[in-house]
């Protein structure tokens, strides 16, 4: 690690440079850890690109992680100055500020950074920080509880500054609700079309395999393709009702006991009718039985003279 001293920051800083190879080097010193070679590259590009604040962002974030957290807290109070709008600026300056114990400026930092998007659970955290500084440990409790119930006790960050605040003012921290916290697992598995089936091609046929143990050869499932859902039922079932995995397939050609039934229940149902088609075609298809009409008896005019006349014959 010694001898890589990130070859671009030990020439320094060229009319050639561009700020796309700059940031490519600090980024090679980075993944080598060499954190020093990182910052002197930063530390000059920020002065060359001083209306840039992309890299007096990237020197003040470096200037933290080497634990020079006063140089980090002036640094990013500088970017503030010229791009007051960087949320990043100021929540690094917030965050140096508490490093360095400067209560009163993470206060204000952090109220800023509320303006700027930051979640108001860093906020509350933060500025509950900044106020145990001051040893105002009552009113630092009463926002993170404040801010820890109103988020549904989901805040692990509020949860931990309540339990290292908890035996300085003798209160109970509630629970975690970590029934809405489980971490569930967001890595989306391929798509089975995307990767090959590793039945198809990995298949083994050695004693003990599970092709093996199922009876089936490589010359059977492999070679004659008879797994082919076309080729079940075709030409190649051998003597027997078998295929040649051994699948007896004769039941297919019998008649089922459904089928036995139906037909007998055909036949009872039918026994008793005449089917037989007349040969006279002349006549209807359908033939009506005739049968003798009893003569009419027109009845008489009733004898006036007569007391019976209307009586019903006996």
């Amino acid at each position: 690690m010694a001898s890589y001293e990130c070859e671009d920051a030990s020439r320094g800083l060229t009319e050639m440079d561009t700020p796309e190879e700059v940031l490519s080097a600090v980024r090679e010193a980075m993944v080598a850890g060499d954190l020093d070679a990182a910052e002197e590259t930063l530390r000059m590009a920020s002065k060359r690109w001083s209306r840039e604040p992309e890299f007096a962002i990237r020197y003040a974030r470096v200037l933290s992680q080497q634990g020079k957290d006063k140089a980090a807290f002036k640094a990013y109070r500088k970017v503030m100055r010229k791009a007051p709008e960087r949320l990043d600026a100021c929540r690094g300056a917030a965050d140096s500020a508490i490093k360095v114990g400067k209560g009163r400026d993470a206060e204000k930092l952090y109220g800023r950074a509320i303006g700027l998007g930051l979640s108001l659970d860093e906020a509350n955290a933060g500025i509950a920080r900044s106020l145990t500084l001051r040893n105002r440990h009552a009113e630092a409790w009463d926002i993170a509880l404040s801010q820890f119930k109103d988020s549904g006790r989901k805040s692990r960050e509020l949860y931990a500054l309540l339990k290292e605040m908890s035996p300085i003012v003798g209160a109970a921290v509630p629970p975690l609700n970590e029934f809405d916290m489980a971490d569930v697992e967001q890595t989306q598995q391929e798509v089975r079309r995307d990767h090959s089936d590793s039945t198809s091609g990995g298949q083994s046929f050695d004693a003990g395999s599970l092709e093996a143990m199922a009876g089936v050869d490589k010359q059977t499932l492999v070679e004659d393709d008879v797994l082919e859902f076309e080729n079940l039922f075709d030409d190649s079932v051998k003597m027997g009702g078998e295929t040649s995995l051994g699948i007896d397939l004769s039941f297919l050609d019998q008649p089922s006991e459904t089928e036995e039934v139906l037909t007998q229940t055909e036949e009872v149902a039918t026994a008793d009718l005449d089917l037989s088609e007349d040969d006279d075609t002349s006549q209807s298809e359908v033939a009506v039985e005739t049968t003798p009409v009893a003569t009419e008896i027109k009845p008489t005019a009733p004898d006036d003279d007569d007391p019976f006349a209307d009586w019903p014959d006996l």
